[in-house]
């Protein structure tokens, strides 16, 4: 294909100059970078600086600091009785990438400290994006200053609707992403995860082994994130089929970016105040158990001798709590290998695994007549 006579290309390049929070030559630079992977050929000459200033529409400096850009990266070669050329010849295919990770501020640094050590262990260099309650995918996108060749994606546990974005906005500019832990219905990208549905049935099969009936799941976390939906979801279907007729569902109507500590504990006096107090609280987070604990430690419940608690996610803090959490514990380190892996394979397929979690029984569940 001659690229030189398919100027028209250029005419279906986004470039956002009013509403995007990247910098233009930052988009322009992308925007190239794209279609000089799809359409051209090594050593095939690139269009002038006066002809994209012209069928884009920007400044001629905009375009100047974009090639240098491409040119820095050894994408495109200036040269004096050529003008410039494209450079993709296989010793300029590097796997040299780094490794992106975007996450929320809060919860996320056990995760992210096992992804940057795993990154070590393959000789990558990891850059951590941290996601706040004002960010929009737009804001995230614009801190990043490398091109798909140069850096990938790992998308931490955000919730749901910003990793929808995410996926869609760096997909669009053809940026590899890998989404851990936010299980979305018809997720287009690659997914890895734990099984969340095999998770609860852990939890409920062993709390009915104890002699538990009266099981409560506190939900904790906000209902926006799919896994939290699975999780509900689950508990209500498995204690029906099991008969467990006193299980009951208590929503803590967390919102994403609040305390699911603090919405636990906020909570409990509902939970214990039910018609028939539990004997087994089960709940959708690590950290609401923390702040069950803390609650029934203040109001002098017993645990696990009058209620037995049970958390989902294994938090390294649990083993440390009074008395240590029973939880079911996500394999983190095979989730981060399996997710950097996919993230080196590159493929467009929208690949979702779900990996099987363990029971970790310790000192906060124990049988009913305990």
């Amino acid at each position: 294909m001659n690229s030189l006579a398919s100027v028209e290309l250029l005419d279906n390049l986004i470039i956002n100059q009013r509403t995007s929070d990247m910098p233009l030559y930052a988009q322009v630079r992308l925007a190239l970078s794209n279609l000089i992977d799809e359409y051209f050929d090594d050593g095939e000459q690139f269009w002038t600086e006066a002809v994209l200033t012209e069928r884009l529409g920007v400044s001629k400096i905009t375009i100047r600091r974009a090639m240098q850009e491409l040119s820095r990266e050894g994408v495109l070669v200036r040269r004096v009785s050529k003008g410039t050329v494209v450079r993709k010849s296989d010793e300029n295919k590097t796997t040299d990438y780094r490794v992106g990770i975007i996450a929320v501020c809060l919860g996320s640094e056990a995760s992210i400290n096992d992804l940057i050590q795993e990154c070590q262990n393959r000789g990558r260099r990891a850059d951590v994006f941290y996601v706040t309650e004002t960010d929009t995918p737009s804001s995230i996108f614009a801190k990043v200053e490398h091109s798909p060749r140069q850096i990938r994606f790992i998308l931490l546990a955000n919730p749901t609707d910003i990793t929808r974005d995410l996926q869609r906005t760096f997909s669009q500019w053809r940026y590899h992403t890998v989404n851990i832990d936010t299980l979305i219905a018809g997720y287009p990208g690659a997914f890895v995860g734990v099984d969340d549905a095999a998770g609860i049935r852990l939890g409920v099969d062993h709390l009915i082994a104890l002699g538990h009936r009266r099981i409560t799941l506190l939900v904790n976390e906000p209902m926006s994130h799919g896994t939290i939906v699975t999780r509900v979801n689950t508990f209500d279907d498995y204690t029906r089929e099991n008969q467990i007729l006193e299980a009951r569902v208590v929503h803590c109507s967390t919102s994403s970016w609040k305390d699911s500590f603090q919405a636990a504990y906020d909570n409990m006096p509902a939970v214990m105040g039910q018609r028939i107090t539990p004997t087994a609280i089960f709940t959708v987070s690590d950290a609401g158990a923390f702040g069950v604990l803390k609650w029934c430690a203040e109001n002098g419940v017993r645990v696990p001798q009058e209620v037995s608690v049970l958390g989902f996610d294994n938090i390294s803090t649990g083993k440390f709590t009074q008395p240590a959490l029973s939880t079911i514990a996500q394999p983190h380190a095979e989730i981060v290998q399996k997710a950097l892996d996919l993230l080196h394979d590159a493929s467009d397929e929208p690949t979702h695994v779900l990996l099987p979690p363990t029971l970790l029984i310790r000192e906060s569940t124990a049988s009913v007549n305990s």
